[in-house]
């Protein structure tokens, strides 16, 4: 499709992504508009043509480029193309005003461009709690996205949900730096929160998920990582209490929950990824966190987990 025929798209607007400024022909309504300085795009998304990768490396439904190109092709959505973490082209199958194109665009693109410009993606919710950031890992189901929205709901700040972008460039600690303010929630994670669906939009992947957009209580500040939380079933050998992780077990399990982790050591990243997880290892506490599956003792963890990091040395 040309790309001045595209169906959907829209002048340039600026918007705010991991303390990037995105360009986009295409409207990103999960993001904050870009409030920060005047300097140029750091990222660039528009419509066009998407080339084919030079002997590329397939990994299921992306592919990586040996010159570092990335490209993901979704059947009746779109081909998308992401070149050196500041320019990405979408071609689309469809109309591009569907939420289909942003939830790829905020999910696996997103974890790519994090590759390409050296940040590290740890696949994990994350929430600010009293000037510091508590990100929760889990297998898919754990209830991660369920948990932040809890403690949104109890006033806290939403930092990112399912690519949790973290750098250490700049710092001893790591910090994350927060994406956009969305979450996606199942039905029932609703209910527990006693959240109507009346109005809210479904969310394009699983017909019984819908987007928690919450904007007036995103965190836009990069925020220091003060603790790591694995979501863990409840009745598990140690009760319901919170319990600190081996450093000789974070390794392995941070390395697991490295979002898109074999594009990344694809594209150059391996060595680079290994040592974050290494340095995140040594600096930041994590923790095996118990929770109900029927979400019946929701508030009762989250305030648990609002007292324990409280009680954390900064």
């Amino acid at each position: 499709m040309s790309p001045k025929a595209a169906p959907g798209e829209t002048s340039a607007r600026d918007y705010l992504l991991c303390g990037w400024r995105v360009r986009s022909t295409l409207a990103l309504p999960e993001a904050m508009p870009w409030t920060g300085d005047e300097r140029p795009p750091d990222v660039c998304v528009r419509f066009g043509s998407v080339p084919d990768l030079p002997n590329p490396v397939t990994l299921g439904q992306i592919q990586v480029g040996e010159d570092g190109s990335g490209r993901i092709g979704v059947k009746g959505i779109a081909d998308f193309f992401v070149r050196e973490g500041r320019e990405v082209i979408v071609e689309p199958h469809k109309d591009p005003a569907a939420p289909d194109f942003r939830a790829w665009l905020l999910g696996p693109i997103l974890g790519i461009l994090c590759h390409q410009r050296g940040i590290f993606p740890l696949h994990a919710s994350c929430v600010a709690i009293g000037g510091a950031a508590a990100a929760f890992t889990g297998r898919s189901g754990a209830g991660k996205s369920t948990l932040a929205a809890c403690l949104v709901r109890r006033g806290h700040g939403l930092v990112a949900d399912d690519v949790c972008a973290i750098s250490g460039a700049a710092s001893d600690a790591p910090i994350v730096l927060p994406s956009f303010p969305r979450l996606k929630l199942w039905e029932d994670s609703l209910d527990a929160l006693q959240q109507p669906t009346d109005e809210m939009t479904r969310a394009p992947v699983g017909k019984n998920k819908f987007e928690f957009h919450q904007p007036h209580r995103f965190h836009a500040s990069p925020i220091g990582l003060r603790a790591i939380y694995l979501l863990s079933p409840a009745g598990a050998p140690g009760g319901e209490e919170i319990r600190q992780i081996d450093r000789a077990e974070v390794f392995p399990i941070l390395s697991n929950d490295i979002y898109r982790r074999q594009a990344g050591f694809h594209l150059g990243r391996k060595t680079a990824l290994l040592t974050e997880v290494m340095r995140m290892a040594s600096t930041v506490p994590m923790f095996r966190l118990p929770v109900d599956r029927d979400f019946a003792q929701l508030d009762a963890v989250a305030a648990r987990i609002e007292a324990h990091l409280a009680s954390l040395s900064p």
